[in-house]
């Protein structure tokens, strides 16, 4: 992960620090183990885009999921 660029610089190891204790606060709401796998793989595996894309299918078929059930 590099700096954002935003108002706001960050270091590389500050954005793997979020990125951690995000995947541990969704583990700690029970969140889906496909969803902590995209959420860990950010900036080790996957780039940006590619975790945004994988979070937007991610919310696509779960909204569509959900919208199935009611």
């Amino acid at each position: 992960m590099a700096d954002s660029g935003g108002p706001f610089p960050s270091t590389n190891a500050t954005l793997l620090a979020i990125r951690k204790e995000i995947y541990l606060a969704f583990d700690h709401l029970d969140a889906s183990p496909e969803l902590l796998a995209i959420i860990g793989e950010w900036g080790r595996v996957k780039s940006d885009e590619e975790t945004l894309n994988a979070l937007s299918e991610f919310n696509r078929r779960w909204s569509h999921r959900n919208t199935r059930h009611t």
